[in-house]
């Protein structure tokens, strides 16, 4: 459960290229935005080009409220566009300012460049270091204005081509990112060498789209195309009217697993999966290696224990039953310290069935619970509370509860896009006992008659391409270090 539990999600990001005269690129760029709504709550921003400037807007909250009518009523009256990207953020790095929703933008004397990304900066303080020597100026803590300012750096001090200067911030640059670069007559898609952070090609007709996640695609009736590969660097000129490909060496890749586990929609094909397909096969592998005997029903945690739970049901032939409610009007403004407030988020955000636990004359009270992860723990013990509660108030008595984790115990924090807490927050590091987790020990913090987590083995199995993945939130196998800020 991040979003209450302290790891905040990833970012989305969308650039569309016009082709077909008729399609009104703003209003793409917002059906786009709403379907990576689950990407990022906190601010969304677009910006516009059409071959002579660029206009942009950024606001707070979700998409409805940072880019209400009287926004979007502005923005139309920019005419003739023909290039556009869009952004719904998380703060995985910068305070809640506003300053740093992107796209972030520069105004070199050749025009404004404007720039979304979805990723983290792992040397971060290196490059920012660097920058300010040579007097560029760092305006927010954000991982995406550092990689706007290092490219517009390099493309003008060392008089090269925008794709030459992204070449040598790929070299230097610790980290990832799947970034969308704009100028008012030219488009540059690029991700990093790793492939950590999706991103997807697709075209609607002539008009070509670049998102995050392929459930764009599917709002938008486009047609899948490929994935950007890893390293590589997409340049569209309308001047030339050329696309151009680039690539930067891809040594190895490393996509980030909690993709598939948790942070994409499970209907988006992501590292060429299907994520909710793969959250099935995960729930399958977990009743192999955590059956649990006689039990009444098992019920996820939502959303991203539904396809988990719907695995785990059909390997064993347990009745699947919905019996957590979420309430979707409740967004991850929620993200708060403290046990007392985190247990306000929870009563707020979830609703228990009372049906599934039968009646005071045939109580249910055996049930299997299932969840992507387990961070600090104390949301899930909050969870599990009402869970008793709630069975105790219908049937008089407590049940057995047996909890299931589509993951396995989180003990390394993640410098590549996630905001993660620290070594000692996570719960699974204070029950280390000679370097195995306690996990007996951990159902008993959180309430629970048994716990299952998979292991790195599992996840691997569940995938197509086992050796692509980054496992580091797990097993502390950083491909590419951690940040130079990090003390254990």
């Amino acid at each position: 459960m991040f979003e209450l539990d302290g790891w905040l999600h990833e970012c989305g990001v969308v650039g569309i290229v016009r082709g077909d005269k008729s399609h009104n690129i703003l209003e793409l760029l917002y059906k786009s935005l709403f379907c990576l709504q689950h990407r990022g709550q906190e601010s969304a921003g677009v910006a516009l080009a059409n071959g002579h400037n660029v206009k942009k807007h950024k606001g707070w909250g979700r998409v409805e409220l940072a880019l209400d009518e009287d926004v979007l009523r502005g923005l139309a009256r920019f005419r003739d566009v023909k290039l556009g990207i869009g952004h719904v953020r998380y703060a995985t790095a910068g305070a809640p300012d506003l300053r740093n929703a992107q796209p972030h933008y520069v105004e070199p004397s050749s025009g404004r460049m404007v720039l979304t990304s979805n990723g983290d900066i792992a040397n971060y303080r290196q490059i920012r270091s660097y920058l300010v020597r040579h007097g560029v100026e760092i305006n927010t803590r954000n991982d995406g204005e550092l990689l706007l300012k290092a490219i517009e750096h390099f493309h003008r001090v060392d008089g090269i081509s925008l794709v030459e200067a992204i070449k040598v911030v790929s070299q230097r640059i610790r980290g990832t990112w799947s970034a969308i670069l704009m100028t008012r007559d030219k488009m540059i898609i690029f991700r990093d060498p790793l492939g950590n952070r999706p991103l997807c090609i697709g075209q609607l007709g002539k008009t070509m789209i670049f998102a995050s996640e392929t459930c764009v695609l599917d709002c938008l009736n486009a047609v899948y195309q490929r994935d950007v590969k890893p390293g590589e660097i997409i340049e569209i000129d309308l001047k030339s009217n050329q696309m151009t490909y680039h690539q930067v060496p891809s040594i190895r890749r490393a996509h980030c697993i909690f993709e598939l586990i948790y942070f994409a929609r499970p209907d988006s094909f992501v590292f060429g999966e299907e994520a909710g397909h793969v959250r099935h096969r995960m729930g399958r592998r977990s009743a192999q290696r955590h059956p649990v005997k006689q039990a009444d029903f098992c019920t996820p945690v939502p959303d991203s224990g539904n396809q988990f739970m719907s695995g785990y049901a059909k390997e064993l032939g347990v009745p699947f039953a919905l019996g957590i409610i979420k309430n979707p009007y409740v967004g991850r403004t929620f993200i708060m310290p403290g046990q007392r407030r985190r247990k306000w988020a929870v009563d707020l955000k979830f609703n228990i069935m009372h049906d599934i636990w039968g009646t005071r004359m045939k109580p249910i009270l055996n049930a299997i619970f299932g969840d992507d992860s387990i961070v600090r723990a104390t949301t899930t013990q909050a969870l599990i509370s009402k869970i008793k509660c709630i069975c105790h108030l219908v049937t008089g008595r407590l049940p057995k509860i047996h909890y299931r984790v589509s993951s396995p115990p989180i003990r390394f924090p993640c410098p590549y896009g996630i905001d993660t807490p620290t070594f000692g927050e996570l719960v699974a590091n204070r029950f280390l006992r000679r370097g195995q987790v306690n996990v007996a020990g951990i159902a008993q913090e959180i309430g629970v008659d048994s716990l299952g987590y998979l292991t790195v083995d599992d996840l691997r199995d569940c995938v197509s391409h086992p050796d692509e993945f980054c496992y580091a939130c797990f097993n502390g196998e950083y491909p590419i270090g951690t940040k130079d800020c990090w003390t254990k």
